[in-house]
């Protein structure tokens, strides 16, 4: 459901787009950020912590 943001990992390179953020703030959104569990990837990605 996207609320406790364990899943929070950072997508380096490609398109994703995330359905849901409220297990992460604005900016770490802004520093590319995601919820996995909430996430579509729409191509090739390269995802970091």
């Amino acid at each position: 459901m996207g609320i406790c943001g364990t899943c929070k990992v950072r997508v380096l390179t490609g398109e994703t787009v995330m359905s849901h953020n409220g297990g992460i703030s604005e900016e770490e959104i802004a520093d590319g950020y995601v919820l996995s569990c909430c996430t579509r990837v729409t191509g090739d990605v390269e995802v970091g912590y």
